[in-house]
């Protein structure tokens, strides 16, 4: 599962499973889902991410991290990684 954002266009992605997009369907007004080619929900797009959720935040509960694998450039600057530069 991945969370994106991207503050150019104010939108908020929220990928579950890492398959192509076939298809996707407006649900409400700014809330998108995307479809496989099987019908399997495979991604949520939100836009205008800011007035929709709070972005400040992320909560993780209950989900079994023990496999986790922090990745990306929000990984980066939370651990301060001045290998990259970047933090």
């Amino acid at each position: 599962m991945e969370i994106q954002y991207d503050r150019e266009s104010d939108m908020l992605y929220i990928g579950l499973l890492k398959r192509h997009s076939t298809e996707s369907e407006e649900i409400a007004p700014g809330f998108v889902v995307d479809y496989d080619e099987e019908k399997r929900i495979v991604g949520i797009e939100i836009e205008g991410g800011t007035s929709k959720a709070d972005l400040t935040l992320l909560d993780v509960s209950g989900l079994p991290l023990v496999d986790l694998v922090p990745t990306g450039h929000a990984t980066s600057q939370a651990l301060g990684d001045k290998k990259t530069g970047i933090g």
